[in-house]
């Protein structure tokens, strides 16, 4: 992603956020000599959404319901280019992170797409991933073989046929997010050119200068002044921030508290594979290996929602709430992907966590027309020297970091 650059060299930066997205900016920057300030409202850096997710590394089937491509080819490069670009930060392998399988598309009788439909959608998704420079750079190779339809016979689960209309095979894998926020964190705070500055809440961003080159973020516990550049990274309340210094929002936006279970089974337990239901409301499991799994529902796990620059307060749960989270995902599963609920049935260990996803988009997943289908607004934008990311999408955070860096110095 080419980015306008500045006229010179940036020295001192301001990262707001404490996510993917802001973590891999800070190293991006440090190791190109910049000093780093990178403030997080929480008390540890990738803390909420970036760690607590399924991990996907898109490559765009997910977006059948965005007929046009228009998602996958945003996506796209981020998904094939994330594992180059974080082994790179990390200076490990993530091999050992990666799902064992690939995801199964299970397309449910509801499903706001059709199944012929998906059929076509993720073949010209295919097409598209294969035509790509850096197709070879993915989780794990990719041929065309690797897209099929599946016969009950080609599954080693159960799903009930009477609700689930088409299964296909889909060359898309995962990162176990836990492990790699946590070697995430280690290189952010072993960096000595960045500064982390927990339990800061951002405020606004303002400029000292006409010319738009020296910026001061205000956060709940004061000023910080004499940056050379701000980067928005912010997940949640982005839009709130850029206006403060730009005078805009997003044109739509869509916050949405989501949880979901992180389970762990004991070494014995048969292994399920990774499937999503699709396309609309309804649910997943991530096999990351050695019996670690996520498992979703989405009516279970959708706590909050809003329609402002500004998301609503987060949802605290009680140890009931969480329990209850548990019994609705296996309420919602159980028909469907039995075999999904007995994980949580069988769990040594489930944790319920999660937290804000945002999108430029209105209405619901229930709804065909809606473009929570796609995640094409996702990007960069920038004000002087001023910059707002869109991530869209965790996979995409590692590429839109480096091509900010490179574009800054």
């Amino acid at each position: 992603m080419r980015l306008p650059t500045g006229s010179q060299a940036m020295k001192r930066v301001a990262v707001l956020g404490g996510g993917i997205m802001g973590c891999c900016t800070a190293l991006s920057l440090a190791r190109r000599g910049a000093s780093v300030t990178l403030f997080e409202q929480h008390p540890r850096i990738m803390g909420e959404a970036s760690r607590w997710n399924e991990g996907k590394i898109h490559l765009g089937y997910l977006y059948s319901g965005s007929r046009a491509l228009e998602t996958a080819k945003k996506v796209l490069t981020g998904g094939l280019r994330f594992r180059p670009i974080v082994e790179q930060l990390l200076e490990t392998s993530i091999a050992p992170w990666i799902t064992p399988q690939a995801d199964n598309y299970l397309v449910h009788k509801n499903s706001v797409v059709g199944p012929d439909a998906v059929w076509d959608y993720c073949a010209r998704v295919t097409d598209l991933v294969l035509a790509h420079p850096d197709v070879g750079d993915y989780l794990r190779g990719i041929s065309r073989g690797d897209l099929r339809r599946l016969a009950a016979s080609d599954i080693d689960f159960d799903y009930n046929p009477e609700l689930i209309c088409q299964a296909i095979r889909v060359p898309e894998y995962s990162i176990d997010t836990n492990l790699f926020a946590d070697a995430l964190v280690r290189r952010v705070l072993a960096e000595p050119s960045i500064t982390v500055l927990t339990g800061q809440v951002v405020q606004a961003v303002c400029t000292e200068d006409e010319k738009l080159n020296r910026y001061g973020v205000q956060t709940d516990q004061g000023p910080f002044t004499g940056f050379d550049v701000v980067i928005n990274a912010l997940w949640a309340g982005r839009p709130s921030i850029d206006k403060t210094l730009m005078g805009r929002t997003d044109v739509s936006m869509h916050h949405r508290y989501r949880v979901s279970a992180f389970v762990e089974c004991p070494p014995d337990t048969p292994p399920h594979a990774s499937a999503v239901i699709c396309a609309g409301p309804f649910g997943d499991i991530k096999h990351y290996g050695n019996g670690r799994y996520y498992v979703s529902w989405y009516p279970a796990g959708l706590l909050a929602e809003g329609r402002d620059a500004q998301p609503p307060k987060t949802p605290q749960l009680s140890v009931e709430g969480a329990d209850a989270v548990i019994a609705k995902i296996k309420g919602g599963l159980k028909d469907i992907l039995p075999g999904a609920a007995r994980i949580l049935q069988q769990a040594e260990r489930a944790e319920v966590q999660g937290g804000w996803v945002y999108a430029q988009a209105t209405g619901s997943l229930e709804d065909p027309k809606s473009n929570l289908h796609s995640r094409d607004k996702l990007g960069v934008l920038r004000h002087g020297n001023y910059i707002s990311v869109d991530t869209g999408k965790f996979s995409v955070a590692p590429y839109l970091a480096e091509a900010i860096a490179e574009a800054l110095i």
